[in-house]
């Protein structure tokens, strides 16, 4: 019985999360996923935000070990704007 209630507590809590808004936590770990991404591999994160050929150019520039540092800096600010397009784009949408 109690754990039914702890359920139906967690429901009404994550009515109430997407109602205000935020954004669902799929959605949240799918931009953690991305950033962990970028840090390990930074070519392969322009690949996963539609982004091939700088996905290519960074692979290049990966495969120098100075280049490394630069590629993992590019791929999180790729990724950092890929997520501020979003939020906008969802803003947008509700606006109209």
């Amino acid at each position: 019985m109690k754990a039914a209630a702890v359920f139906a507590m967690h429901s009404e809590h994550r009515r109430k999360y997407r109602a205000q808004g935020e954004p669902s936590l799929s959605r949240k770990g799918t931009a953690d996923m991305r950033l962990l991404i970028a840090l390990i591999l930074p070519w392969l994160t322009f690949f996963t935000i539609g982004r091939p050929i700088a996905g290519i150019i960074c692979l290049i520039l990966q495969i120098t070990l100075i280049g490394w540092l630069p590629a993992t800096i590019w791929a999180v600010y790729a990724v950092s704007q890929y997520n501020t397009d979003r939020k906008i784009e969802k803003a947008l949408g509700q606006r109209n």
